[in-house]
């Protein structure tokens, strides 16, 4: 199977160096656009977020079945600023643990 990859250090490329570590990589894209036109046109597999993948109805898209894909979200501002009501609202919400 040949893989469209993002560039190291993109969110997306850590899971998808988690889930499949020996696949072929054909192609390191920085460009989602770019990456999602090259997999409309067959020219590999792309993993997406699916909020990503919802936007284009050229693309075939399919879920991964099993336990939730593993996100790890980081949240930075300014140290030397108070953040504004909204970013702690943001910030908040992000570190908010689900219910049980």
């Amino acid at each position: 199977m040949r893989f469209i990859d993002f560039a190291p250090g993109r969110g997306i490329r850590g899971v998808a160096d988690a889930l499949f570590p020996g696949r072929r990589s054909v192609i390191e894209v920085a460009d989602q656009v770019f990456a999602m036109e090259l997999a409309a046109r067959d020219f590999g597999v792309l993993l997406l977020p699916r909020s990503a993948a919802a936007v284009s109805d050229s693309i075939v898209r399919a879920e991964r079945a099993g336990t939730p894909t593993p996100w790890h979200l980081a949240v930075a501002h300014d140290a030397r600023r108070t953040p504004s009501n909204a970013a702690r609202t943001v910030i908040d919400a992000l570190c908010r643990r689900p219910r049980e």
